[in-house]
């Protein structure tokens, strides 16, 4: 799996999973939080990207992101 994180068009992050090139995730808004909202800041998209990307390791498709792991990652939110 790859990562590729992208800047929106508000100045927020998304990422984007790929398999071989092939995209699978298409990310712009913070998984597990209402509403439409990117990364503020662009390392915690990647800290996201990267969760996905051992989830989906270990076999786990849909990869979701929990409440629990935001906080825990200290993900920045408005």
């Amino acid at each position: 799996y790859e990562y590729r994180i992208f800047e929106k068009s508000d100045k927020t992050y998304g990422y984007d999973i790929f398999v071989e090139d092939k995209l699978i995730i298409h990310q712009t808004s913070i998984p597990g939080r209402e509403g439409l909202q990117g990364f503020i800041v662009r390392k915690d998209a990647v800290k996201i990207a990267k969760l996905v990307i051992k989830k989906l390791d270990s076999g786990v498709f849909p990869p979701t992101i929990f409440d629990e792991e935001i906080k825990k990652l200290k993900i920045k939110t408005i």
